[in-house]
């Protein structure tokens, strides 16, 4: 208004900001929980029967919280925030944990007319198996015990109940070769893509 000569105005200013604790509390640290616990799955034997369940279990957790940060998250965005990125990985890495578990659980309940392929057993079991302690394993050490050598085991001395011996024990081997790589394989991810999220976001 008009005043004295003058116009007096008055100014307005208003800050607007979201609530990062909201998020923290709701989504990430749950889904970092949950995360963890898929990960400590590679630990749990097979032959337990509960391991797939659990896996599939946090799958579904984290589809859900998924779902819940779209909902809570500013629809329109030209870019999609950290936090989407975030849920993204995590439940990536889960699914991981869900392929790497079928396959030891279908190493361990196929009975498999014939021996792992020797180029495959060889690169999973000895070059990538050696850094992972698939050596300190009962089944490796079984293995060693009863066929000696085991570069170069062949099947033509071998009675039938030893051959399907050497083939168990070869392909529990290549089960826990797997299973060593995959666990080391999946921390190395989650750690890496929290320090690149929380970098660059």
């Amino acid at each position: 208004y008009y005043h004295s000569g003058a116009y007096q105005d008055l100014k307005f200013v208003f800050t607007m900001a979201r609530n990062p604790n909201q998020y923290v509390m709701t989504i990430v640290i749950t889904c970092l929980f949950l995360v963890l616990i898929s990960g400590l799955t590679f630990i749990v034997p097979c032959s337990s029967g509960e391991r797939l369940s659990a896996v599939l279990a946090i799958v579904v957790a984290i589809s859900v919280y998924q779902m819940v940060a779209m909902d809570i998250l500013p629809k329109g965005a030209d870019s999609l925030p950290i936090l989407s990125y975030f849920v993204a990985i995590e439940l990536y890495l889960v699914f991981f944990c869900v392929i790497i578990t079928m396959i030891s659980l279908w190493i361990e309940g196929e009975k498999h007319p014939f021996r792992p392929n020797r180029w495959v057993y060889h690169f999973f079991v000895t070059i990538c198996g050696t850094p992972c302690f698939v050596r300190r394993t009962g089944e490796w050490k079984e293995l060693k015990e009863n066929f000696g050598d085991l570069k170069d085991i062949g099947t033509d001395h071998l009675t039938r109940e030893e051959t399907l011996k050497l083939r168990k024990l070869e392909w529990n081997c290549f089960k826990k070769a797997i299973e060593a790589l995959s666990m080391v394989i999946y921390w190395v991810a989650f750690f890496t893509s929290m320090i690149v999220i929380v970098i660059f976001g």
